[in-house]
């Protein structure tokens, strides 16, 4: 965005590094995903919850089209018209924020681990308590 500002910044190499970034973080994304699911039970669960659970809105719409497809458009369309329109790239990059924000909301939601240690009975909070504690 400091781009915009700046007459000495060449907004088509921003503009390139950004798709270029963009599209290997959708990558990233993929190949965490699919190894979550190949690597346990809990990985599948919490992806499966992601995608159609109630955290599905979010990742669609956060994630996948703010995120990943509206940026891509914005880098497409500067490529293709060869010019790059300010307000259009701001668009892009308040897209491409709200994605990012998306993905953590996304991951924290749904992470399902698998503990390390069993759990002691007396901490277990589905029995009750008789003592309060």
């Amino acid at each position: 965005m400091i781009a915009l500002y700046d007459s000495q910044v060449d907004l088509h190499a921003a503009e390139t590094g950004s798709t270029f970034l963009l599209i290997v973080n959708a990558l990233l994304i993929a190949f965490y995903l699919w190894r979550a699911v190949r690597r346990d039970e809990t990985g599948k669960i919490s992806v499966v919850d992601q995608m159609r659970g109630k955290t599905a809105p979010a990742f669609w719409i956060g994630v996948i089209a703010l995120g990943i497809a509206a940026p891509l458009v914005v880098a497409l369309f500067g490529y293709f018209s060869g010019e790059v329109v300010p307000a259009v790239l701001m668009t892009g990059v308040i897209c491409e924020m709200i994605g990012g924000l998306s993905v953590r909301y996304c991951l924290l939601k749904v992470g399902i681990y698998r503990p390390l240690f069993s759990r002691p009975s007396y901490l277990n909070p589905s029995i009750s308590n008789p003592r309060g504690v």
